[in-house]
């Protein structure tokens, strides 16, 4: 079936010490919005990493979180109705100490302008009228509380995102994480993971080969699609990429 894609771009909805982050956040309205209509074919959410510097007032890793949606071709989609349900539950959920962006678009319309905002973004600082100047026109862009510099991170992660080989997968339809490990290449598929090896020789991995995660898996988004790229380790076959012990993110942001 045919599908049209939209993109929801959140940042800055925690604060230091705050029991959820961005990342947490954006899975539990998706996973939320998912269960209420039945129409959505596909979503996933993603985090991206923006640029890091003491002129921008991050909570701990200057990463926002932008949700992936596909629905129908033929379903009548009124943004204006989508972004309500995301504000409302953003400001119901997100700190009250926060600056909340809500970045809200269809994928056609994710130009290069916006997506050269999102480079930029992710090497140096930028501000709200930037922001601002670039949507115009073409989507909707809502400052949610503070001072409204999250609609920075949410125009950034949908510009991101529409390149196609930007961020790492949190979520794909409410699958990514709660199984044992170790897994099969075939199962990793099943969950709409594609898998590769990385070795020097770049084999093609053995759909029967097992996986051992340390949680879950952490993919990247290559060609619009989520990859899980695994290489030989001590114990068998693991992720590439690993969540390090330095990586230990405020609660809840993953």
């Amino acid at each position: 079936m045919n599908t049209q894609t939209v993109y929801i771009g959140i940042d800055d909805t925690d604060a230091p010490d705050y029991h959820i982050g961005t990342g947490r956040l954006t899975r539990d309205l998706a996973a939320e919005f998912a269960a209420k209509y039945s129409f959505i074919e596909h979503y996933s959410v993603l985090r991206h990493q923006l640029f890091l510097d003491e002129r921008i007032p991050y909570t701990s890793h200057n990463s926002p979180a932008i949700i992936t949606m596909d629905l129908p071709a033929d379903k009548t989609v009124n943004l204006e109705n989508l972004a309500d349900f995301f504000a409302s539950g953003i400001k119901r959920i997100a700190s009250p100490e926060a600056s909340p962006g809500l970045c809200m678009i269809k994928a056609e319309d994710c130009d290069d302008n916006i997506q050269n905002f999102g480079i930029r973004a992710a090497h140096k600082v930028l501000e709200k009228t930037e922001a601002i100047n670039t949507a115009r026109g073409n989507c909707i862009l809502l400052e949610l509380g503070g001072t409204g510099r999250g609609i920075i991170g949410a125009l950034a992660a949908t510009g991101l995102t529409a390149q196609g080989s930007c961020g790492r997968y949190l979520e794909v339809d409410g699958k990514l994480r709660g199984y044992d490990s170790p897994i099969s290449v075939t199962a990793l598929r099943q969950l709409g993971l594609d898998v590769v090896l990385v070795d020097k020789k770049a084999s093609p991995i053995h759909p029967g080969a097992m996986v051992m995660l340390e949680n879950w898996p952490r993919p990247r988004r290559i060609g619009g699609r989520p990859v899980l790229f695994v290489e030989e380790g001590s114990i068998g076959m693991v992720p590439f990429d690993k969540k390090g012990k330095k990586e230990n993110d405020e609660p809840g942001h993953d």
